[in-house]
């Protein structure tokens, strides 16, 4: 006699987080890539010098964002901790590969020097990253949520300062959390990278930070404006999800079941 087993699951009330997944995957792989490009200043001008990692990383903070709009804070600072388990492991597998290059007696070439001579402080490059990956990012989560729920916020106890002024409470929404966190991020890592790291002189550095930052500043908002809209609606489609951090905890460490309410079922605009 055949048996027939039978599970019963409520899928409408668990969002099924599938574009959660590609953010994160797409995270990862940006994180890398600005690794990889760590040292390389890209010239504008004679008086204008930009990292090349500066050029790609706005984008990492245009995402993080949504995903905290989206997703909420906790969720967020997940994707932030898998960026910076990726840029470890990329760290320990240069300084592994170069120090072994380095130790062979034939001649070499100059890139495993370069990569030897930054990384063979290896503790140093990892606290670092940790510090101005992990970080700015756990900022840009923290604002984001913490500015949906001042401004935008439409549930049904309560309505954001700009509750009739949406675009208002959109565009403040996007613009404090990149203010302060791509500040964050320009300080710790090109004082570690080009101060400690290369050594370059004061006013170079100072030159590289203030390049860098209004760089990052004017592309990230520009993608944020052009792109968190559409893709924040996609999400919420996608994974029935709209959360609001309404009594969660903003600690920096993991925290289970500190994912906020979601409000997808009150077709939020």
């Amino acid at each position: 006699m055949a048996v027939k087993i039978t599970t019963v699951s409520d899928f409408n009330q668990k969002p099924a987080l599938m574009f959660y997944a590609y953010i994160m995957s797409f995270l990862v792989m940006i994180q890398l890539i600005c690794d990889a490009v760590a040292l390389i200043t890209v010239d504008f001008s004679k008086h204008i010098h930009i990292s090349a990692s500066g050029i790609i990383f706005p984008i990492a903070f245009v995402m993080i964002g949504i995903t905290a709009n989206i997703y909420g804070s906790e969720r967020a600072k997940i994707v932030a901790l898998a960026m910076t388990i990726a840029q470890f492991i990329f760290c320990m597998a240069v300084f592994t590969f170069a120090l072994i290059k380095k130790g062979q007696i034939y001649p070499d070439n100059s890139v495993t020097t370069s990569f030897y001579d930054y990384f063979h402080r290896y503790w140093t490059v990892t606290a670092s990253g940790i510090l101005d990956t992990f970080l700015p990012l756990w900022i840009c989560s923290v604002l984001t949520s913490k500015c949906k729920k001042w401004f935008i916020g439409k549930t049904s106890q309560t309505g954001g300062f700009f509750y009739n002024f949406p675009f208002f409470g959109y565009f403040f929404t996007i613009l404090i959390p990149l203010c302060i966190s791509q500040l964050s991020l320009v300080l710790i890592t090109y004082s570690i990278n080009f101060g400690l790291g290369v050594g370059v002189s004061f006013s170079e550095l100072i030159n590289i930070i203030t390049s860098t930052y209004i760089y990052k500043l004017a592309i990230g908002l520009t993608i944020s404006l052009l792109l968190t809209r559409p893709l924040v609606r996609l999400c919420r489609i996608i994974d029935k999800i709209d959360t609001y951090d309404y009594g969660v905890s903003y600690s920096v460490l993991p925290k289970k079941a500190n994912t906020g309410i979601n409000n997808f079922s009150e077709q939020l605009s």
